[in-house]
């Protein structure tokens, strides 16, 4: 359960949730049985417009073949009783209309269950008729005038009255057929209505219950909108004291920093003053009494000088650790390859000791504590003198690149880096060892066989990250090591995204 939120809130909006979530599904379900509903009823209209359409071009075709039928007989009887032509065209002209209309009446597909048969009766007919029609009045034109009338009276009577009965039989077929389709349109158009009175009063009904849900769920915003600005204040009001209390600790510990920084100092300078008596009446002694004295006090009074000596050096290290941060200068323009020159010339004397050959890449300009930058080659540098194989020349080479470094929080960085290695052909160690040796006091070789406090590297390891980079280093025994320093061309830019 979330912090902060009642489990009667959450009750209320899963209930609400529910209760949207089952209304979309019952719109959606409404929707869609409206929607089958009137494809149906359209479909249904459709087919029955459909049939009325093609029963009226049934009928008219019949009608065209009759009346083509009676016309063509009117014709040739005028012709028969007056002998005149003249009557003869609208004989010719439904002669030549017949066989369209029969073409059309064959081409006709009706609904009706037995229709086509009537039709093609009906049809068959209407050829015999007009085979007679033809021959009386071929017989006409051959002057054998009653010949031609007694085959109408004898012929034509009986063709034209099953003509007539077909033709009456076709049309009350369809006749009935398109009352019943009327009737059938009325029933689908009433059901058509009924299925838009319901699907209209169903939306209505969603419609209000969409409204009332969703007043109901802008009371409810509006309550839990209320109640949010009231745990904000309140949650404001606590990070404020929050705030407060965190700036009192600050200020707190900065004085105690500053506490501490003062009591380093005073300790430092304090111990230092017996610790420089201590080896000068050490001194004094081992001079003055140096013939009375016998071996072994001789030997005491040398380990006592030593042991002052390391101390001395121990509690300076330890200033120079605690003030990496503290004491540390802003940001300038400082020139890396100026630097080092500088660092080499200071080590001019160990280096000619240990016979080192160095190779000096050019270094950049960039923005960091030019006294920390000369502290930390130096570190490394006297580093890679002192642990000097015995049995091979050492070589010291410093290489510099330009290099992609992290990505600053929230953005692409656009700052310039740089990778400082420095190798060396010294003793090595292991690879374990890599990220020990960077811890104050951690040392992996004895003191009779290297001098050292076991405080310089964790020295460097302070000032590169001061300057937002990072120190690493790789290593074998007998072959040498590589610390590996990646360093932004401005370090001002890296510490302060990195503190926002």
């Amino acid at each position: 359960m979330a912090p902060g939120i009642p489990t009667t809130e959450l009750n209320e909006d899963m209930q609400n949730k529910t209760i949207w979530w089952l209304i979309g599904v019952l719109i959606l379900a409404i929707t869609s049985v409206n929607t089958l509903l009137a494809l149906r009823s359209s479909n249904e209209i459709a087919g029955i417009q459909k049939s009325l359409t093609n029963t009226g071009e049934v009928m008219m075709l019949l009608d065209e073949l009759y009346i083509s039928v009676t016309l063509a007989e009117s014709g040739q009887r005028g012709y028969l009783l007056t002998d005149n032509e003249r009557f003869l065209a609208p004989y010719q002209e439904q002669l030549q209309k017949v066989h369209t209309s029969i073409n059309n009446a064959r081409a006709i597909s009706s609904e009706i269950q037995g229709q086509q048969y009537r039709i093609e009766q009906l049809i068959d007919l209407v050829n015999q008729q007009f085979s007679e029609l033809s021959r009386t009045v071929e017989l006409a034109k051959k002057e054998k005038d009653l010949l031609a009338v007694h085959e109408v009276k004898v012929g034509n009577g009986v063709l034209s009255t099953q003509i007539g009965e077909a033709y009456r039989k076709a049309m009350l077929a369809e006749s009935d057929f398109r009352e019943s389709l009327y009737l059938d349109f009325a029933i689908a158009q009433h059901r058509a209505d009924n299925t838009l009175y319901l699907s209209s009063a169903l939306t209505l009904v969603l419609l209000l219950a969409v409204f009332y849900l969703a007043r109901l769920n802008l009371k409810n915003e509006r309550r839990h909108r209320s109640q949010l600005e009231a745990q904000n204040n309140t949650l404001a009001q606590k990070v404020e004291e929050r705030t407060f209390a965190l700036k009192i600790y600050a200020d707190e510990l900065a004085r105690s920093n500053r506490e501490l920084e003062e009591f380093a100092f005073v300790a430092s300078h304090d111990l230092q003053e017996p610790l420089r008596k201590i080896q000068a009446f050490g001194d004094r002694l081992l001079n003055a009494q140096q013939q009375q004295l016998d071996e072994t006090s001789l030997d005491y009074l040398a380990r006592m000088n030593k042991a002052a000596q390391r101390m001395s050096k121990l509690i300076s290290d330890l200033l120079a650790f605690s003030r990496v941060t503290t004491r540390g200068k802003e940001f300038s323009s400082c020139d890396l390859n100026k630097t080092l020159h500088q660092v080499v010339d200071d080590l001019e004397i160990s280096i000619e000791d240990s016979q080192a050959q160095l190779e000096l890449d050019s270094l950049p300009t960039i923005k960091a504590d030019t006294t920390q930058m000369h502290q930390l080659f130096q570190n490394l540098l006297s580093n890679a003198l002192k642990f000097k194989a015995p049995d091979r020349p050492l070589m010291v080479k410093v290489r510099c690149q330009q290099t992609t470094g992290p990505t600053l929080p929230g953005e692409e960085s656009g700052l310039i880096w740089y990778r400082i290695e420095i190798h060396d052909t010294g003793i090595g160690f292991e690879q374990q060892y890599a990220d020990k040796i960077f811890m104050p006091f951690q040392r992996l070789h004895g003191r009779n066989s290297y001098e050292g406090t076991g405080i310089g590297l964790a020295v460097c390891r302070r000032i590169v990250e001061r300057h937002g980079g990072k120190i690493s280093t790789t290593s074998q025994p007998g072959k040498g090591s590589t610390f590996s320093i990646l360093l932004p061309q401005d370090s001002a830019m890296v510490t302060i995204e990195g503190n926002k």
